[in-house]
């Protein structure tokens, strides 16, 4: 049986492994210069909530793998471009977003109720 050190390290490793699958391993599955902090390489970055910045690198690898959602991310960079900053989106503006999607409801309600 393993040892309690001996899972909380397995955890980490396979954080590590997963969080490593996801950025490096796959920007090389594609030739994406991307997946590191590196000069020539894509700038995509995902911004985790400020407090994860107080983690061990241990901690904070197991927390963005395996508890870190959609909603906690705060600001998305892609190819050097902010697409969100501060929860807001950057590149869309949400209330003509929001009046389309209401207006694509509404038209879909319309749709199903004469049919």
């Amino acid at each position: 049986a393993l040892s309690a050190r001996d899972r909380c390290r397995a955890r980490v490793d396979l954080a590590q492994q997963i969080f490593r699958a996801s950025t490096v391993d796959a920007a090389n599955l594609f030739g994406l210069k991307a997946g590191l902090l590196k000069a020539g390489y894509l700038a995509d970055l995902v911004f985790p909530p400020l407090g994860l910045q107080a983690l061990p690198a241990d901690k904070l690898y197991e927390t963005f793998v395996f508890s870190l959602n959609a909603q906690q991310v705060t600001s998305v960079m892609v190819d050097g471009r902010w697409l969100l900053w501060d929860a807001e989106p950057t590149t869309v503006n949400v209330g003509t977003a929001t009046s389309a999607y209401k207006a694509a409801v509404a038209e879909m309600h319309q749709l199903i109720r004469s049919n």
